[in-house]
């Protein structure tokens, strides 16, 4: 069930439930400004299934429907296209905000990502260029869809600029292990053969990571 809550004062606005013909998957939500004639916000969430729906703020209009392969991902948002309207990321699917339900805007368009199954994808400025990138830890795309680097390691990520040298570097938590690539490149900075930190670096406390 998608729920939306009163920040106000915690009250119920809407629900959204498995009832629905296109009720929410359980990988998450966006919210975010798709319509640039208000300042009024939208919501997208990824359908059982397969497909995305974005939705007016009150929760019961439908603004668009996209139906679909079952691209597995949870749901973010980022101005892909410089066109000042986010879009919509789910996996490696990059769908343009302005019409999610229309293919021929599609902008990147290689499905799940690359991977053993861990699809939350971070969008960052892996490489300084000015244009985003997206990574799920596996693999980077460009903007464009094209690749940027592969064959780091499954899991969770993070993006951060960790040694302040302005350059942002991908942490990767996954079967227990952490491990840090370098945003641009994707080559090993803490983890087997590392450059910082050599070695297989368990969680501490145990368990296998999470977002």
């Amino acid at each position: 069930v998608l729920v939306g809550i009163s920040g106000a004062d915690g009250s119920e606005l809407f629900a959204i439930g498995r009832d629905a013909p296109t009720y929410p998957e359980g990988e998450g939500v966006a919210v975010a400004n798709f319509d640039p004639s208000d300042d009024a916000l939208e919501f997208v969430y990824r359908m059982d299934g397969g497909g995305i729906r974005m939705m007016d703020g009150d929760g019961t209009t439908e603004l668009a429907l996209r139906l679909g392969p079952n691209t597995r991902g949870t749901v973010e948002v980022a101005d892909f296209n410089h066109d000042s309207i986010p879009d919509v990321v789910v996996g490696c699917m990059v769908y343009d905000g302005r019409d999610i339900s229309d293919a021929a805007m599609d902008i990147v368009t290689v499905g799940d990502c690359p991977s053993g199954g861990w699809e939350a994808p971070v969008v960052a400025d892996l490489d300084g260029d000015g244009e985003v990138e997206l990574t799920n830890g596996r693999t980077a795309l460009n903007h464009d869809g094209t690749t940027l680097w592969a064959g780091g390691p499954d899991g969770n990520v993070a993006v951060a600029d960790l040694d302040l040298d302005g350059q942002p570097e991908v942490a990767v938590v996954g079967a227990g292990v952490i491990s840090v690539l370098d945003g641009a490149t994707g080559a090993v900075v803490i983890g087997p053969g590392g450059t910082w930190a050599d070695g297989t670096f368990a969680l501490p406390g145990g368990g296998t990571g999470g977002p």
